[in-house]
């Protein structure tokens, strides 16, 4: 008689669902053993994902969570949970999916504390053309400048700082339409 080890987290529910101008992702475990932390991710095909926020485990027992994504896509958005536990092996949840009406921002940005150096830039656009991404530092001085393609409708590009060292930058995008400047702090 073989006892194999148990997987670190069991899920009893995963969904996602409207809340106000955000989608707001819950989800329930039966057990845990050992689970590290959660990472939401997101999609617009449901099959490319991109990570969008972790949550830390509790570790043990049954237990709830949540996240909002408070930048969702106009049109339909997938979602999926990425957990890991402490010992690195790594599991998925189902994928669930909610259809958004839209928002009146062209250009979001995500997250706003960057730990890796990476942040994501959604941009809505009625026509394909070229977007400004810019990174500035306090003083006004561009570090960084590249011009990336856009394609018609919703747009998601991960966009890696690398000029900036640790502490507060604006990151501009601007498209043919609309220029919108946000501050994030890189650790």
């Amino acid at each position: 008689f073989k006892v194999s080890n148990p997987l670190p987290v069991k899920l009893t529910s995963f969904n996602a669902a409207l809340f106000n101008k955000t989608i707001k992702a819950s989800w329930q475990t039966a057990t845990e053993l050992s689970n590290a932390y959660f990472t939401v991710q997101h999609s617009t095909d449901g099959n490319n994902f991109t990570s969008i926020g972790t949550v830390k485990a509790i570790g043990t027992g049954a237990n709830k969570y949540q996240f909002t994504d408070v930048q969702p896509t106009t049109g339909n958005n997938y979602y999926r949970l990425q957990m890991v536990d402490k010992n690195g092996t790594v599991s998925y949840s189902k994928v669930v999916s909610v259809q958004f009406a839209g928002s009146s921002n062209k250009v979001t940005l995500y997250p706003t504390l960057v730990r890796d150096g990476v942040v994501n830039v959604r941009v809505n656009e009625a026509t394909a053309g070229k977007a400004t991404i810019k990174v500035i530092d306090l003083n006004g001085r561009v570090l960084q400048a590249n011009v990336v393609n856009i394609t018609e409708g919703s747009n998601v590009i991960a966009h890696k700082i690398t000029a900036a060292v640790t502490g507060t930058y604006l990151v501009s995008v601007e498209t043919a339409t609309t220029k919108q400047t946000f501050k994030v702090i890189v650790e």
